[in-house]
């Protein structure tokens, strides 16, 4: 149980470091080049996701629909 809780420490950490190298590349590309370096990922802060985006255009015209 406890190698189990040290293998899922060992994951979020190594999740958090390639995010900070992003956000760091993604910094540098914005100050040398004046733009990002490519679109950001869905899901991601400030970035909804494809199905976030369609609810809070169509709002609730699915469930209209279907009754």
């Amino acid at each position: 149980m406890a190698s189990d809780k040290w293998k899922e420490f060992i994951g979020e950490v190594a999740a958090m470091g390639r995010e900070g190298i992003k956000d760091i590349r993604q910094t540098v590309n914005e100050i040398y080049f004046g733009s990002p370096e490519h679109a950001p990922e869905p899901g991601a802060p400030l970035n909804k996701l494809p199905r976030e985006t369609y609810e809070q255009k169509h709002g609730d015209k699915e469930l209209d629909m279907e009754s």
